[in-house]
């Protein structure tokens, strides 16, 4: 995955590693490091180079018709020096170099950057010289210091600003609707508060439980206006975080933050250091085949992971799964991914925006907008980047124990010559958003989901793994659904037992109650707050569009 790359740049000698697979066949390639600028002064902070690479990804478009939204890749950079810590790379909000037929919009905290078309088309999307300006003087970074650097790409979907429905005015487990009729359904319409109650033209919901225990919520609200509720434009991963996602993010981690970030024990965390060969998340039965490739050394020297799903000594094979949707993610482990790569939880209102849409709302209805699936039983090609589904037509997998045992490789339904039906997508072209594993979002029955305000990942994480953002889920170690998340105290942050806010959309692969737990609407576990490590649970991520 790492091909080093060295070079002489004045009196700056860099190790360029570049990573490629991340996500469906999205490629950087031939990073290099160009155009230092010290003209402020030695080791100023105002110093900056450019970082440049290639990028290539499938299956991309761009239309100024419905959907009227592109498909991008979410850039960012990693860097250590002199052998330390990897460390995240500050990027300049201007003077970033995108190729013709491209625009690259960067983010205003400098944590990375969206490319993608810049007119419409679709096919493969491939650049060379793109450019991003690293402020590495604002990361204490000297002007000939030795660093190696890796630039990280993660497919992304733009879901355009404009009014969605909630609810499907169907029969799903505490789903919303507009009081007083199930029936109708709740117009979102901006980003302003929404009341809840049974208040006429109030949202409201069935309660499931008690209104401190049940998995739907309490009934209350209001939902704030800093909470986020689909509406204003946000990207979305296009597909769930996979295991050759996961391993790259291990790979940058220390030792201590590994140990909690590949176990999953409450109290356990001494994965670095077991035998090679170890599977991580003890998951081959349930299709998960992360393992340590070279041991780590007890706080010292971080492991080497890798993919290994056909069960082999050789790692990182063909067939070894690496495109295949990572489960064992519980919340800590989906926060301190998000963190760490500049995003965040998407909400449970965002996830309805994300596969309904603008368009009218199907009672009922599953991802790609109609009350029809068609359920895989077997795999062709496993393991492998063209792992598909054996069943004709299939555009899901759920409540295939018997069969696949397990998720599948992301976006495995989808082909030139598949529509939103049979793909499996929805309105925008996300992919998996029902079944294979679990979308954990952030839930807006209860205060602690409620206080959430769609701050971003900054690419930090504490000195154990844990992410630090501020209002998630689970932050300083919240455990209590009724109690709000609150800023980052410094110490604890969002630990692995803890998920208060937290919840699943979208139903999984082992889910025996398919026609209810996958469609868009259902909420019978929405906002269930549950920290378990399962082969079923998984996740993604949004961030807000610049």
């Amino acid at each position: 995955m790492k091909k080093p790359i060295h070079f002489f740049l004045l009196l700056w000698i860099v190790a360029a590693a570049f990573n490629i697979a991340f996500s469906n066949n999205v490629n950087v390639t031939n990073v290099t490091v160009t155009g230092r600028n010290t003209t402020a002064g030695v080791n100023n902070a105002a110093n900056y180079a450019l970082v440049q690479f290639d990028i290539t990804w499938e299956n991309s478009w761009r239309t100024s018709s419905a959907p009227n939204n592109w498909d991008a890749a979410w850039v960012f950079v990693k860097y250590k020096v002199s052998g330390g810590e990897w460390n995240h790379a500050k990027l300049n909000a201007t003077g970033h170099v995108a190729p013709t037929g491209s625009t690259i919009t960067p983010a205003s905290d400098g944590t990375g950057a969206f490319i993608y078309r810049s007119e419409n088309g679709t096919g493969t999307f491939s650049k060379t010289g793109v450019q991003l300006r690293w402020n590495y003087g604002l990361n204490s970074v000297a002007d000939e210091a030795t660093m190696d650097i890796q630039v990280f790409a993660i497919e992304m979907v733009y879901v355009p600003q404009g009014a969605f429905s909630l609810g499907s005015g169907g029969s799903d487990s505490a789903e919303f609707y507009q009081s007083p009729s199930k029936a109708n359904v709740f117009p979102v319409t901006s980003e302003s508060a929404i009341n809840v109650g049974s208040t006429a033209g109030y949202l409201f919901y069935s309660l499931r439980g008690s209104a401190t225990t049940g998995s739907g919520g309490d009934t209350t609200g209001p939902i704030p206006a800093s909470y986020p509720k689909g509406y204003n434009a946000f990207y979305c991963m296009k597909y769930e975080i996979s295991q050759q996602q996961y391993v790259e993010f291990l790979n940058t981690l220390t030792y201590v933050q590994q140990s909690w970030c590949s176990t999953t024990g409450v109290t356990t965390a001494a994965n670095p250091g077991l035998a090679a060969g170890t599977l991580i998340f003890s998951g081959l039965t349930y299709r998960n085949g992360i393992v340590i490739q070279t041991p780590g050394v007890a706080t010292a020297t971080p492991a080497v992971y890798a993919c290994n799903l056909n069960g082999n000594t050789v790692y990182g094979e063909t067939d070894d799964g690496k495109n295949v949707s990572c489960n064992y993610l519980n919340w800590h482990h989906l926060a301190s991914f998000l963190d760490w790569s500049g995003l965040r939880p998407m909400s449970e209102l965002e996830y309805e925006k994300a596969c309904r849409g603008t368009i009218a709302a199907v009672p009922e209805e599953y991802a790609w907008g109609s009350t029809s699936m068609t359920a895989n039983a077997g795999l062709n090609n496993p393991g492998m980047i063209s792992e598909t589904g054996s069943t004709a037509g299939a555009n899901i997998i759920v409540d295939s124990a018997a069969a696949v045992h397990g998720p599948m490789r992301v976006g495995a339904f989808a082909t030139t010559l598949t529509d939103r039906q049979s793909s499996g997508a929805t309105y925008y072209g996300i992919m998996d958003m029902c079944g294979n594993v679990t979308e954990r979002v952030v839930n807006a029955g209860y205060i602690s989901g409620r206080s959430f305000t769609g701050l971003h990942g900054d690419g930090i994480l504490n000195t154990i793994g844990e992410a630090t953002t501020d209002y998630w889920p689970g932050i300083n170690g919240n455990l209590s659904a009724t109690t709000a998340n609150n800023i980052y105290g410094g110490t604890t942050g969002v630990k692995m037992n803890a998920a208060a806010g937290g919840g699943y959309k979208g139903g999984h692969w082992n889910r025996n109650d398919a026609l209810r737990s996958v469609r868009v609407s259902d909420r019978f576990y929405g906002a269930r707050n549950n920290a378990a490590c399962t082969s079923s649970n998984g996740g993604r991520g949004v961030r807000t569009a610049p």
